[in-house]
């Protein structure tokens, strides 16, 4: 995945962990319990046009290169699967994270005009700058489908939603329900 702004471009991949060595050019974090056999690592080059910087984020198994992060000025927020992570690109550090509290796990995460919008396996919820939550929302059933339709879209104005039972749902970027259609019993 590639992020770019007049500032900064960031360029993201996730690596297996296991036997992985970093040198003196990566600044690693390691979140407490994260580093086991099962563990992957999303590696982050930041180019500023002066310096590369690298940044390794040691997270578990279940971490995607699509949609895992947003880029906001200075700032680089990722989704680490059941974790939020807040990166200043001026200094290279993780300035904040704070733990997902839903059950599942997490798969997108996409920029809205209220913030910080996470697609989870059983809920999609929204957080602030600040990485505070401000709304949730879950379905009668985890958001998958086994049908042709898709699980999570972002149209227009709205987030569209399938859950595994085939119940569709819509929602304003502020959380609220503008529809809901029950898949026949």
């Amino acid at each position: 995945m590639k992020l770019q702004n007049e500032k900064f471009t960031i360029d993201i991949t996730v690596i297996n962990t296991t036997n992985c060595a970093f040198n003196d050019d990566y600044v690693v974090y390691f979140p407490e319990n994260a580093e086991d056999e099962f563990s992957k690592t999303r590696i982050l080059v930041i180019d500023n046009d002066e310096t590369i910087h690298k940044i390794a984020l040691v997270g578990d198994m279940f971490l995607y290169e699509e949609h895992c992060a947003v880029l906001e000025d200075t700032v680089l927020t990722v989704l680490q699967n059941n974790m939020l992570v807040q990166i200043d690109l001026s200094t290279c550090r993780v300035t904040n994270q704070k733990p997902i509290e839903e059950f599942g796990g997490n798969f997108e995460l996409h920029l809205t005009p209220v913030g910080c919008l996470v697609y989870g396996e059983s809920v999609v919820a929204t957080y602030d700058s600040e990485l505070n939550p401000l709304w949730s929302f879950s379905g009668k059933d985890i958001f998958a489908t086994i049908s042709d339709k898709t699980a999570f879209t972002i149209e227009n104005d709205s987030i569209k939603l399938y859950d595994f039972e085939d119940n569709f749902y819509e929602l304003d970027f502020n959380g609220k329900l503008i529809t809901e259609i029950r898949a026949a019993d």
